[in-house]
């Protein structure tokens, strides 16, 4: 989904901060959220990370308050920027959520993050297996979606096939506190208490250094760690 601004500099901010929200530092992805709407202020999709923050932490209200704000933008943005913007509205159940997402895909088949949620929120094992692949085609370096198949594979039983997807998340990403969480959770599956709490813990020590401050997300590494 790319952002309808021509402001300089607007596209590499945008790229940081869905960066950040495919590896799950979410304060982050709001702080550049923040700065991106303070740099082109008619960007719908600048407050996209400030909906990820939101729709993480479930406040509801914050939310719909933020998406009645975002209406008078929707003018000037793509109709891949709407549907995008669509897939963090509130839902009464998992078949609108998959809806959104389809609908968005239509636009921007090729986007990893759609295509990762999408993935994430599909109930068949095989039909996420399937889609999560499709978007590694396009993306066989995202963070988003290598994370993902490993999960799918543990799900599957397919552990080694799980530590290959991980092991590509940890090398081509060496700096996310999420890859080492996700690889901790694999070693686990796999039985590796011992390397498993190494990771959790190297995970939880990346997410105190970010630039905006520690991530309470990682604050479940460290408790992870603490319970092996």
């Amino acid at each position: 989904v790319w952002p309808s601004t021509e402001v300089e500099g607007a596209l590499s901010m945008y790229n940081s901060m869905r960066y950040a929200m495919a590896n799950l530092r979410n304060n982050d992805a709001l702080a550049y959220s923040d700065s991106l709407v303070a740099l082109d202020s008619t960007l719908a999709v600048a407050h996209v990370g400030k909906m990820h923050y939101l729709f993480l932490n479930a406040e509801t209200e914050k939310l719909l308050s933020l998406i009645k704000e975002i209406k008078p933008k929707l003018s000037s943005a793509s109709i891949a920027e709407k549907y995008y913007l669509e897939t963090y509205a509130p839902v009464s159940n998992r078949a609108e959520r998959i809806e959104k997402y389809e609908k968005a895909l239509l636009y921007a088949a090729n986007d990893p993050l759609l295509r990762g949620w999408y993935a994430y929120f599909l109930e068949d094992l095989d039909e996420r297996i399937e889609n999560a692949k499709i978007g590694l085609k396009r993306f066989p370096e995202s963070s988003l979606l290598n994370n993902m198949m490993a999960y799918l594979m543990i799900e599957k039983g397919d552990l080694e096939t799980a530590k290959k997807y991980i092991k590509v998340y940890t090398t081509v990403h060496p700096n996310e506190p999420n890859a080492y969480d996700s690889m901790g959770d694999v070693l686990i599956a796999c039985g590796d208490t011992l390397q498993a709490k190494e990771m959790y813990l190297k995970a939880y020590e990346l997410s105190r250094n970010l630039k905006t401050g520690p991530e309470d997300f990682f604050s479940t590494s460290k408790k992870k760690a603490e319970a092996l």
